[in-house]
């Protein structure tokens, strides 16, 4: 489990320093039928809602909520 928060810190970082850089040109950009801005927003909701069922998984585990 160490290894894995580990490596999601990591990535967290890479992520950061990655949209520390980008444009309103880069977000604008054309990418497959959308923009990179559209499928930022998409992954984004995305990540949310698998934290939201992360949430329900502790629920059903018996574990008290994360939010008090």
């Amino acid at each position: 489990m160490e290894e894995i928060l580990a490596a999601f810190d990591d990535s967290q970082d890479t992520i950061l320093a990655a949209l520390e850089r980008t444009t309103e040109a880069d977000l604008a950009a054309s990418h497959a039928k959308e923009t990179v801005g559209q499928r930022l927003a998409f992954l984004q909701f995305h990540e949310a809602y698998h934290i939201g069922q992360i949430g329900l998984l502790r629920r059903l585990l018996g574990k008290p909520g994360a939010i008090r």
